[in-house]
């Protein structure tokens, strides 16, 4: 669940929760100093492969649009989940 997956994230303190500004029934999460470094190293370690990721694609086409095709058509065919 998203509960338990903030609460692993909260442990290894890279998320905060807070109580919302103005719903006092939820919280919002935030990244801490160190969730922040991590995003920045996983979108600077994630560069590479998303370069080939697009280059399997024409120049201008949507990405995402292109997978999310993909993906359905590997669901219509049985091939994933």
């Amino acid at each position: 669940t998203v509960g338990a997956m903030l609460l692993v994230l909260e442990r290894r303190k890279l998320v905060r929760r807070t109580p919302h500004t103005e719903d006092g029934r939820a919280k919002s999460v935030s990244l801490t100093a160190a969730g922040e470094r991590l995003r920045a190293t996983c979108e600077v370690a994630s560069r590479p492969l998303l370069a080939a990721v697009d280059a399997c694609f024409r120049p201008g086409e949507s990405t995402p649009a292109a997978l999310a095709l993909l993906i359905a058509a590997m669901k219509r065919d049985g091939l994933g989940n």
